[in-house]
């Protein structure tokens, strides 16, 4: 059941695969290792989406839901690919490791519908159907990738580290004939690139220990949806932020943790989503701020008490930037006792101060879509090992 469409349509789907996956490794030395393989897959997909409740009409003038059948496609698809990884260890301190791949992915795309912008019986919608279902086709993407990376250990507690790479995804058959009459055009719906850097250190002794990242990425291809459904699949976004995991031994009894990014991910270029331009916009869902961190006390060799702060912070609901969720901040409280050899139990108090919040939040068709988060909840476990 689609329920996140305005009309509740049913949507099928399946497949058969089968897959292998060949490795041979070899050591030149004990500083020079490398291996290489080639993985295959064949599978045989179909979807079908249909709605059996009266046409729901046009939402603002947009092409129609109409009653019947949407879309009926098979895929077979073929993929192949080699890799190759070598790490080398420079030196007691530094190490390297890069490795390429190389794949190659088929798609046959049969049509088991009319063709084209029409109801399932050939007809026009007024002011026009919402589905697009391209004809017969066979698609195949190429794609190389790479990394590089570096690690070196300064002393006994620090380390430095870097790595370069690039990354694909070719597209989803969803993604690649499951078309709207808004953007029927496939080309759009290609494989999806990336590159990216990142750098970051370590640091561990007997109290603390924590790891700290910067990176940049750079996306090509990405889709992009506007809040009435329209999507554009040639979107160049970036995104680049900074990440902290810090663990800190106040006492014996009394340990800190923490974990927070901070992320921009923006849309630099992208065609107009419903004549409106979204460059430069900020991506939707997409929080600047999130963490978590966390305060144990041992009170005992058994026993445990832990009271932990989850944050998410603002985020746009939609690719206009036009609506805004205001995150929200969550406290969790846990206990554990081991009461024997055999037995255990844990007491947990879940969103203390019983906020309203959203575990995901948007703004679609008109209307703010919340997933809403799990009011106060209190949860007993008792286990036994046997």
């Amino acid at each position: 059941m689609m329920h996140f469409l305005p009309v509740l349509a049913v949507e099928k789907n399946g497949q058969d695969s089968a897959g292998i996956n060949l490795i041979y490794t070899a050591s030149f030395s004990e500083d020079l290792s490398f291996w290489t393989g080639i993985d295959a897959e064949f599978a045989d997909m179909w979807v079908q989406e249909n709605q059996t409740e009266a046409d729901g009409g046009s939402f603002n003038g947009s092409p129609i839901r109409y009653q019947g059948q949407h879309y009926d496609f098979e895929v077979a698809s073929q993929l192949f690919s080699g890799f190759a990884n070598v790490e080398w260890q420079l030196s007691n301190q530094t190490a390297v490791e890069t490795g390429v791949r190389f794949e190659y992915l088929r798609y046959d795309y049969d049509n088991k519908m009319i063709s084209g912008n029409t109801q399932d019986d050939g007809s026009a919608c007024v002011p026009g159907c919402r589905y697009f279902r391209p004809n017969d086709r066979t698609d195949s993407f190429t794609n190389p990738s790479f990394h590089l990376g570096l690690n070196h250990q300064v002393n006994d507690s620090w380390i430095v580290y870097s790595r370069i790479a690039s990354a694909y995804r070719a597209p989803q058959i969803n993604e690649r004939y499951r078309l709207l009459a808004s953007n029927p055009d496939l080309s759009q719906f290609e494989e999806k690139t990336l590159k990216s850097l990142e750098v970051g250190l370590r640091y561990a002794n007997n109290d603390l220990s924590f790891e700290l990242s910067a990176y940049e990425m750079r996306k090509k291809d990405a889709i992009i949806k506007a809040s009435d459904n329209d999507t554009v699949g040639d979107g160049e976004t970036s995104h680049h932020g900074v990440e902290i995991d810090l663990a800190y031994s106040i006492s014996e009894q009394w340990r800190f943790n923490l974990a927070a990014a901070w992320a921009q991910h923006t849309v630099d270029k992208a065609s107009a989503l419903n004549g409106e331009s979204v460059d430069g916009n900020d991506f939707d869902t997409a929080p600047q701020w999130q963490g978590s961190s966390q305060l144990t006390f041992q009170a005992t060799s058994s026993t445990s008490f832990e009271l932990e702060w989850v944050y998410i912070g603002k985020y746009f609901l939609d690719a206009e930037n036009e609506n805004l969720y205001e995150g929200h901040s969550l406290f969790n409280l846990r206990a554990q006792a081991q009461i024997d050899n055999h037995w255990n139990a844990s007491v947990r108090l879940k969103n203390l101060a019983n906020q309203r919040y959203a575990e995901r939040a948007d703004f679609a068709f008109g209307d703010y879509r919340y997933f809403s988060g799990e009011g106060r909840a209190l949860y007993v476990e008792l286990q036994r090992a046997f």
